[in-house]
């Protein structure tokens, strides 16, 4: 075959683009307008459509190079196969044109497929001459951005490899010397550099941020909150989250107040990085407030473990005291100060091990106390902080303790006892909502009024254990296996919320999946990984509550409402959820 018969090859340095890798990237740039589990802000899915046409353009440019070779080890056989410059050509662009049509039609219906789920979940539609061009054209310069980069790399290489064929090292040899090289340099810089850089930008912001205090609260003026009259935790070491924490929340007053019913003055202590110089002391200092408060005499006792950050949610906090009448001890210690994707992503046990510290060590304060002293024990965990919360359930077994209740939020899908669950849940129950036989301590609900149902139920014992996860909260479904594997979630029928739209594809999927987690919690209450006042409910069925109908359930919330609307600014519905 004559270099003039022979299919132009063209290489990553070349300044034309692969054609089949071009086909690549119309159907992967498609492929990721598709609905996942929430709608897309245009900057989003212009990440996603960007990464995930990049990977096809590299698919097409792979397999464009083995087909190469195979027609080179085909030979003369395929000489019927050949075609002049300008029929390929024509081809080509034949092809570039229905695929980029077909791609065009997908991109378009993508836009009615947002709609939908936006309507679908209570948020504004996106508007066509808004969301499509600034979309497509962010995903294309993304795409072809990332396209130059490779090609640099490529040429690095190369001029490498000539630098050392001319300082005597054989071709073979010299190119694979100078691709480990360029390798290990872009390893270094990305798995490396880059990261450890950037973590300590994050650890210095996240540390000032926790220097900062609301300029509208103050210390507590009550003994039963950490940092009050008597306590030996100082004001200045609780720290953004957990200042926001104490001075927030409602008095005995406004409980009376909103409710009409009598109430006693909630006892909340909390524990920031600067009230001692580790976990340990921190929790041992919570130990020492509970005593000084007495909180053995309360009638139920809730353990609290933060999120990265050390936020804990104070609508869990509030839903608790309101359903008890404030006649409660919560307790909870900071860890750090990292946002929890990045302490997830920098130290991933930490969560888990912090929560099990805080979790054991205020158990063990309460199993010593005399039978008739025991308030009702109860944890609760959310996002990263039902790590914590499942570390911990191994070690209470060892002291002797079952909790009354566990309530945990949101949980992410590493969390080894739900996978565990999940994976053993009753034929036929869709993973989104795993059912347990009826001996089991736990339940799963992907509703506030499924937990209620559930909670009605004389079935379910008197010790519970609680799972509420949203069908659309990608903090529960995202995972690495997304990249190769179609879980059986998105073949099951689907869930409250959920896109009927959503196909899973490989790599493109766990990329969507990633993009939700970014806008994870601006949605409204009741999808994504906003749970806001369903917290309530599932409080309600965790705590064996009288209160179960719809109408005390929507009174419940009315007052809760009222509560957390006293609290000021931040009130941590939705904000701080992005932040934790």
């Amino acid at each position: 075959m004559s270099s003039s018969d022979r299919p132009e090859r063209l290489t990553v340095t070349s300044r034309h683009y692969n054609v089949v890798g071009l086909i690549g990237v119309a159907l992967f740039f498609a492929a990721a307008y598709t609905p996942s589990l929430l709608p897309r802000t245009w900057y989003y899915q212009g990440i996603v459509s960007g990464v995930t046409a990049n990977i096809g353009y590299c698919v097409g440019v792979g397999l464009s190079q083995l087909g190469w070779m195979l027609l080179r080890r085909l030979g003369p056989r395929t000489a019927r196969l050949q075609l002049s410059d300008r029929q390929r050509r024509l081809i080509d662009y034949i092809g570039i044109l229905v695929l980029a049509l077909v791609a065009l039609g997908v991109v378009w219906a993508s836009l009615s497929w947002q709609e939908q789920l936006a309507a679908a979940q209570g948020l504004p539609t996106p508007h066509l001459t808004h969301f499509l061009p600034l979309s497509a054209a962010l995903g294309l310069a993304l795409c072809f951005g990332l396209i130059w980069l490779w090609r640099l790399l490529a040429a690095w290489a190369e001029s490498t490899a000539e630098v050392l064929e001319h300082r005597g090292l054989p071709p073979g040899i010299a190119a694979v010397v100078s691709n480990i090289f360029v390798v290990v340099i872009m390893v270094a810089s990305v798995g490396i550099i880059i990261p450890n850089t950037g973590l300590t930008i994050i650890e210095r912001q996240a540390a000032d941020r926790n220097a900062t205090y609301r300029e509208d609260i103050a210390p507590p003026t009550v003994a039963y909150r950490s940092a009050g009259p008597g306590s030996e935790i100082s004001w200045e070491g609780l720290g953004y989250e957990g200042s926001r924490f104490i001075a927030d929340g409602a008095t005995k007053q406004q409980l009376e107040a909103v409710t009409q019913r009598p109430a006693r003055e909630p006892i909340r202590l909390y524990a920031g990085v600067g009230n001692g110089a580790d976990m340990q002391e921190r929790v041992d200092k919570l130990v020492a407030e509970l005593d000084r408060t007495g909180a053995a005499d309360r009638q139920a006792l809730l353990i609290l473990p933060v999120t990265g950050t050390g936020w804990a949610n104070p609508v869990a906090a509030q839903a608790f005291e309101l359903l008890f009448a404030g006649d409660t001890a919560i307790a909870s210690a900071q860890f750090g100060v990292l946002p929890s994707a990045v302490s997830f992503l920098s130290d991933s046990g930490a969560a888990a091990e912090a929560g099990r510290e805080l979790i054991h060590t205020v158990a063990q304060w309460w199993s010593d106390l005399p039978a008739a002293h025991q308030p009702e024990l109860y944890l609760y965990g959310e996002s990263l902080g039902t790590t914590g919360v499942e570390a911990a359930l191994e070690s209470l077994r060892a002291l002797n303790v079952e909790p009354d209740g566990v309530f945990m939020v949101g949980p992410p899908r590493s969390n080894e006892l739900h996978r565990w669950l999940t994976s053993n849940r009753e034929p036929g129950s869709p993973e989104y909502q795993p059912r347990m036989p009826e001996s089991s301590a736990v339940r799963f609900a992907a509703t506030g009024r499924h937990a209620r149902q559930l909670g009605a139920d004389p079935r379910w014992g008197e010790h519970r254990l609680l799972y509420l996860q949203h069908a659309t909260d990608p903090v529960v479904w995202w995972e690495p296996n997304l990249l190769w594997k179609r879980p059986d979630w998105l073949v099951e029928p689907l869930g409250p919320g959920r896109a009927p739209q959503m196909t899973w594809y490989p790599v493109i999927t766990f990329w969507q999946v990633s993009a939700d987690l970014g806008g994870a919690a601006d949605v409204p209450d009741g999808f994504g990984h906003n749970y806001a006042t369903e917290l309530l409910d599932g409080w309600i069925a965790v705590t064996r509550s009288a209160r179960v109908s719809d109408a005390d359930a929507e009174t419940l919330r009315a007052e809760l409402d009222v509560l957390l609307q006293r609290q000021g600014p931040e009130k941590g519905h939705i904000s701080e959820l992005g932040d934790s």
